[in-house]
């Protein structure tokens, strides 16, 4: 799923740029400019009907049972003392964490440029 967001994000980020040139330089004069401007705000307008359009299709999970407070609170720090045990599981999650970071860090930095 990471992989396909990065991949999705990329190519979303070189069809928006592609239109923006295109616009840019079929629009005259001052038209030409406000291009990526156009861009943005249809693009915006699509993500929001889209997201409203998914959330209303989501299906409604049951909600669980309430568990008595102790049973919480075995539950969450159960995989806290096994993440100190097996020192794998902790290296793969902490590179997982830089890996995201510098991939979230680099789409900044690309879609800034």
């Amino acid at each position: 799923m990471s992989i396909w967001g990065a991949i999705s994000t990329a190519v979303g980020g070189i069809l928006a740029l592609v239109v923006v040139i295109i616009l840019s330089q079929t629009l005259p004069g001052a038209e030409g400019q406000s291009a990526g401007l156009l861009v943005t705000t249809v693009v915006g307008f699509l993500t929001i009907a889209g997201s409203i359009v998914t959330y209303l299709g989501l299906l409604a999970i049951p909600v669980k049972p309430k568990k008595d407070w102790k049973a919480w609170w075995i539950e969450l720090f159960t995989p806290l003392k096994d993440l100190l045990q097996r020192r794998n599981m902790a290296v793969l999650l902490l590179s997982y964490t830089i890996n995201t970071d510098t991939v979230f860090a680099l789409s900044s930095v690309t879609s800034q440029l």
